[in-house]
């Protein structure tokens, strides 16, 4: 990369001279030296010019002189400036006009400007340096008329080669001809005679014979041509030599001639055939005949549809067979020697192949089916029918198998086989699955078994204390008073930047769990307290707005010691993620930060509205769940619409009198939502309890391997979903719509459990 640079910069041309500051801080003191010019009544040079080309101007070691304004610089941009200046000078006379990033300091430059970076404005994109023209960058007009640009200057270069090479080749045919009337005399002839048939005019050749082609001719008399052996109307073609190239000029029919033939009632010259023209390309038109027509024409143009005499070496084969051969091949014919024009004589289409019979094979059958079956014996014909019945019947050899490598083999059996796609089990399920593999035993099989015996039976009395002795801990030695108990000890205690466990536990930690832990410890080691989860209104039904989670909830979290309700908020948000991934359309969810045991004391209307809000924007749903804490202690509240009932699900199974307080809210709520949504709805919500499912303890010492599943997949969205900038709840902490000091006092207002 270093070496790239230096290659780069080695091919700079220009190098400006502002320091570390760069153009923002020298802007500022080039505006101020012109403005003090302006105050002194003196017009700067630059006074016209756009700021892109004076900026770069003064950058690169040009400045104002400060008597006159006019410019001084030195001798490493004087081309520059001097290009710059006459750019300028364009623009303002309208003969350039300026087009974005090909404006006149590009013009004067005359290399385009580079992407990511502006001339004369310093390293910042085109975006903000021509942003003037910020309009143009969504439209495709600029290319293209760009396009129709480059489309008109390549027309325009192709009419004038193909002009100049009509040029060229007119004047090639001007000189040749004007050689050949100066060294070949035409003979005399006879005075000009009407054609009997009335049907055409005579007209000369259309051959071109020079100065150099005299010798050749006077050969081909005493020798003869291969136009002589043509015996019917052949195709031809006048070619004009053109240094390497050979131009058609003229397209028409070589008719056969013999010694006394005659064109328009005259002799043929000697080294002449006679052709008719029929097509003359039109930039020859003008092109002079040597011998006039009968009608006096003198031009190829008046000689189309009329018979013309040309030279022989113009419009006979070169090749060694007639024009009347088989083949469908053109032969030309072009005498080194000769500056003439040279026919290319076509020969007729050759006649299709003969067919060949495949008599070998005829042959063969015929000897086999010598005689007919009519003429065969009964005898002959079953010897026939039986020969002809073994051969069918034959077994027949089997193929040789080509052998396999046995790689590739198992390759495509793999590949044939049916992919089974690994189901990848949740945070919640892989942890559940690790704990029941590890608590698993192997059962002992037949003969494995040890030698038991009937246990003693256990009254009541010793299953209490078995039952102590087990919720305790205590060993027999300090049950009897031999050794001494142990004071419970200290709990670990949060502390910001420390660990949310005792350093000894960190590598039993589960594997999100221990993620988290780590990025806390980098974002504890900054002075963050909390992180922040992205709402959206599709979620809660509240609007945009911030979650924020305190690490001291998290550390709860970690020591089952209580749950926070932004972790709540956390675990409802997960909910609606999975339901909305799963396409669950019928079940609702209400934010636990907007119903809750503080907000009721303190805010009662608003938790009330809260509530009739989120009833009726979810109306359609056929149930919505609602977590309650209520002497830290958190339950679910589960809205059967439908059955116009709530559900409370109560691990602790506590008196229905403790959720007395809630439920006069919800009835009250529940009145203003019948009037506001039209329904078939009860007058009141029916209450339902003690429903059956696993009952928790005050210790939280049973089941904790379900408890750690729930730790896991929490955080495991935590991870995924709220600090991963690929989340769906990211937050990058750009905007926030509420005060944090609000915020802050609605996340202290937490419930334990």
């Amino acid at each position: 990369m270093m070496e790239r640079n230096k290659e780069n910069a080695a091919k700079k041309k220009y190098h400006h001279h502002l320091g570390s500051g760069g153009y923002s801080v020298a802007m500022p003191k080039w505006e101020q030296m012109e403005a003090r010019l302006i105050e002194r009544g003196i017009e700067p040079a630059t006074a016209n010019w756009p700021e892109r080309s004076k900026f770069w101007y003064y950058a690169h070691g040009g400045t104002l002189n400060p008597a006159d304004g006019s410019l001084v610089f030195g001798d490493q941009i004087r081309e520059a400036a001097r290009r710059l200046t006459d750019a300028v000078e364009a623009s303002s006379q309208g003969t350039f006009r300026p087009d974005r990033d090909r404006d006149e300091l590009t013009l004067a430059l005359q290399t385009p400007e580079h992407p990511g970076r502006t001339r004369g404005k310093g390293v910042i994109p085109w975006k903000i340096g021509f942003k003037e023209d910020i309009h143009t960058y969504r439209s495709r007009m600029r290319s293209k008329r760009d396009t129709e640009a480059k489309i008109a200057d390549l027309e325009f270069r192709v009419s004038s080669y193909e002009l100049n090479m009509q040029e060229e080749v007119a004047r090639k045919v001007d000189e040749r001809m004007a050689a050949h009337r100066s060294h070949d005399p035409q003979p005399t002839i006879p005075p000009a005679m009407v054609s009997p048939s009335g049907n055409r005019s005579s007209c000369a050749s259309t051959g071109q014979v020079g100065s150099q082609s005299m010798d050749a001719m006077q050969t081909q008399d005493e020798s003869t041509c291969p136009v002589d052996d043509i015996t019917q109307r052949t195709p031809c073609e006048l070619h004009i030599p053109l240094k390497n190239l050979s131009i058609k000029v003229v397209s028409g029919m070589a008719i056969p001639t013999d010694p006394s033939g005659t064109y328009h009632c005259r002799p043929i010259p000697a080294g002449y055939s006679k052709v008719e023209v029929e097509l003359v390309e039109g930039a020859y038109e003008d092109l002079e005949l040597d011998y006039p027509g009968g009608d006096g024409s003198c031009t190829v143009s008046s000689s189309c549809s009329a018979s013309t005499v040309s030279t022989s070496s113009s419009s006979i084969d070169s090749s060694s067979g007639s024009c009347t051969d088989s083949s469908s091949c053109s032969y030309t014919y072009s005498p080194a020697s000769s500056s003439s024009g040279t026919f290319k004589v076509k020969g007729p289409p050759a006649p299709p192949p003969a067919h060949t019979r495949a008599t070998k094979k005829a042959k063969v059958d015929a000897a086999k089916n010598k005689d007919p079956g009519y003429d065969c014996t009964q005898e002959e014909l079953d010897a026939y029918v039986a020969s002809e019945v073994k051969r069918q019947f034959k077994p027949r050899s089997p193929e040789k198998k080509i052998p396999i490598d046995p790689s590739v083999r198992n390759f495509f059996r793999g590949m044939s086989a049916s992919v089974k796609e690994a189901i990848k089990l949740s945070d919640y399920e892989r942890t559940l699955k690790k704990a029941s593999s590890g608590k698993s035993k192997p059962v002992p099989q037949l003969g494995e078994q040890p030698n038991q015996e009937i246990e003693p039976l256990v009254t009541g009395k010793e299953m209490t204390i078995e039952q102590f002795i087990t919720d305790t801990g205590l060993t027999t030695d300090q049950l009897l008073g031999v050794a001494p108990i142990e004071k419970a000890e200290v709990k670990y205690m949060y502390e910001l930047g420390k660990p949310l466990v005792k350093p000894e536990l960190l590598q039993s930690l589960p594997t999100q769990m221990y993620k988290f832990h780590q990025l806390y410890m980098e974002m504890s080691a900054t002075g963050r307290e909390m992180i922040g989860a992205r709402i959206r209104d599709t979620d809660f039904l509240q609007g945009d707005d911030i979650l924020w989670i305190n690490f001291r909830g998290i550390y709860e979290l970690y020591q089952l010691d209580a749950l926070d309700v932004s972790i709540m908020s956390c675990w409802i948000l997960m909910e609606i993620q999975r339901a909305r991934r799963r396409r669950v359309f019928d079940t609702g969810f209400i934010d636990p930060r907007k119903v809750n045991v503080a907000m009721l004391d303190q805010y009662p209307q608003e938790t009330e509205d809260n509530l009739v809000h989120l009833l009726k924007a979810q109306h359609y749903k056929t149930f919505i769940l609602l977590p309650y804490n209520t002497e830290f202690h958190w339950v679910l509240l589960l809205f059967d619409l439908e059955a116009c009932t709530v559900n409370v699900y109560d691990s602790m199974d506590k008196k229905e009198s403790t959720f007395d307080k809630v439920f006069e809210l919800i009835d009250r709520a529940w009145y203003r939502f019948r009037h506001l949504v039209r329904g078939k709805w009860r007058e009141r919500l029916r209450r339902k309890f003690k429903f059956p499912f696993i009952r928790m303890r005050d210790n939280l010492t049973t089941h904790k391997e379900f408890i750690a599943a729930v730790q896991e997949q929490l955080m495991g969205f935590i991870n995924e979903e709220i600090l991963d900038p690929k989340g769906e709840f990211y937050y990058d902490g750009n905007t926030i719509h509420r005060s944090l000091a609000s915020e802050l006092a609605a996340t202290t207002t937490t419930s334990k459990s």
